[in-house]
């Protein structure tokens, strides 16, 4: 997707952005030219293991995406998604989703066009 952006608007691949982000949250991650997103300091992304939720997996390993928002001053902080990701370097990349959850927001767009 993003080598047909940048081919269609004529510009470099690395200046193609994605975002995560959804409306539980206040703040966004952001990744330029890839799949690895970083996110603000204010918000903390964590992957845990889907069997033993407290267990945060190392770089590399897989599990759900736990996210701490401080930005969320009047409501939840933490959310726990049915996202599936790694842990890269300080970011972390999305896989998809859980197996079994229910398609949302932005994957369901994508899965049904």
């Amino acid at each position: 997707l993003h080598a047909r952006l940048a081919a269609g608007f004529g510009i470099d691949e690395q200046r193609v952005w994605s975002e995560y982000g959804m409306c539980e949250l206040m703040s966004q991650a952001y990744a330029q030219g890839g799949s690895i997103y970083r996110s603000p300091p204010w918000m903390r992304v964590q992957i845990v293991d889907p069997e033993a939720l407290d267990r945060v997996m190392p770089d590399g390993k897989p599990g759900l995406l736990a996210i701490t928002d401080l930005a969320n001053i009047y409501t939840v902080s933490s959310i726990l998604t049915e996202d599936l990701g790694v842990g890269r370097g300080g970011g972390f990349e999305v896989l998809g989703r859980f197996p079994g959850s229910a398609m949302r927001g932005c994957n369901f767009l994508l899965e049904t066009s």
